[in-house]
């Protein structure tokens, strides 16, 4: 694929956006940067649309959810009063890891969603908060991790907009954790948990971690395993069994296969005990 596109198309409303992408197909591409900046020739195509006339760059709260426009630059979530409060700073703190400053401010929430193997973190906080996108054509709302596995969405849709769910519930708490060689290198390992828990019971568990295929993911048996379960003896060894089986990392110039893997299961459970300190478990 050549790197120049034959044409830029600038839709001013997300129904021009839409009608753009049914028509093009596999022929479009989109102007929208995430955190990992790859080469023209991965992602050009021969009509490529600017997303940047659609004003989708918003941060808006009700009772239910925070909604997160697709347009809307990373370093904003890092910036916002709300969510420096909401979900225990998670999404600032995810976000802050995607990459330095400036890249923050060029790539957008969208282009971070829609990148496939870039830094984990963000993607990692919003599958652990339960989070679902609202794509385009079609303005369908699909679950964060669905969305993932639907190929077709991933060819040929946009971003309007990440919908994380507030409202009320119990008692929660949320960890975040990762492994890098330096600071601001791309993690080798991550995992994120959330949990809600009503007495000293875990009602609710998402555990996600990185590696398992192309993009992050939950780990299923693991929430299953935790829900219900006791708070102070949460079972452990469990988990850990339950994130190595799901966990497929590639070995790569920065580690083993093997090392990626166990990092991955340590992290997991850091990750899990991390959120049940925030409850006072």
């Amino acid at each position: 694929m050549k790197a120049a596109p034959d044409q830029i198309l600038r839709p001013k409303t997300l129904e021009e956006a839409g009608s753009l992408l049914e028509r093009l197909g596999d022929e479009a591409g989109l102007l929208w940067l995430g955190a990992r900046v790859e080469p023209p020739e991965t992602w050009a195509r021969p009509s490529m649309i600017d997303l940047s006339g659609l004003n989708l760059d918003y941060i808006k709260v009700d009772d239910s959810m925070v909604a997160i426009g697709g347009g809307t630059p990373i370093q904003n979530l890092t910036e916002d009063e709300f969510l420096a409060e909401a979900f225990g700073g998670l999404i600032g703190k995810a976000s802050r890891r995607l990459a330095h400053y400036g890249l923050r401010n060029l790539a957008t929430v969208g282009g971070a969603v829609m990148t496939r193997q870039g830094p984990p973190e963000l993607a990692l906080a919003l599958l652990a908060l339960g989070a679902e996108v609202v794509i385009m054509p079609g303005e369908r709302s699909l679950a964060l991790d669905d969305f993932w596995a639907d190929d077709l969405a991933l060819g040929l849709c946009l971003i309007q907009e990440v919908r994380v769910p507030r409202g009320p519930g119990g008692n929660k708490g949320w960890g975040l954790e990762w492994l890098a060689r330096s600071p601001m290198d791309q993690a080798l390992a991550a995992a994120c948990a959330a949990v809600e828990v009503t007495g000293d019971k875990i009602a609710l568990a998402r555990l996600a971690v990185a590696s398992v295929g192309w993009a992050p993911a939950r780990v299923r048996e693991a929430e299953m395993t935790l829900k219900g379960g006791s708070t102070s003896g949460w079972a452990q060894d469990d988990v850990a069994r339950a994130v190595r089986s799901a966990v497929s990392p590639e070995a790569d110039f920065r580690a083993s296969a093997k090392y990626q893997q166990d990092m991955m299961v340590r992290l997991a459970g850091r990750a899990m005990a991390a959120s049940l300190k925030k409850v006072g478990a």
